[in-house]
């Protein structure tokens, strides 16, 4: 389990973190402990997407995937415009 330090420092293991540092892999059992005793001070950093957020990121992946088939379509459709070297490139004479 994961806590954010909002304020003070906290040192584990001979690593120092700082206000406003995340502290990943906790025992959930001590980061509980942790967060219960600080008086605010430390949050438990718990994120559980909701159904909603699940089914807008699919929908949202989904719907980029077919913006993307449907202009590579569109791209080959129609092709680069047939050109001519002649009429393209006009002469610079001088007068």
């Amino acid at each position: 389990m994961d806590i954010l330090l909002k304020k003070f420092s906290l040192r584990r293991n001979g690593v120092r973190y700082f206000a406003g540092d995340v502290v990943k892999g906790l025992p959930e059992e001590e980061a509980v402990k942790l967060a219960e005793e600080s008086n605010g001070e430390i949050v438990l950093m718990q994120y559980k997407p909701s159904a909603e957020e699940e089914t807008a990121s699919k929908d949202t992946a989904k719907n980029e995937e077919t913006a993307a088939e449907v202009t590579d379509d569109a791209a080959e459709a129609e092709g680069l415009p047939e050109l001519n070297p002649t009429e393209s490139v006009k002469g610079t004479k001088k007068k």
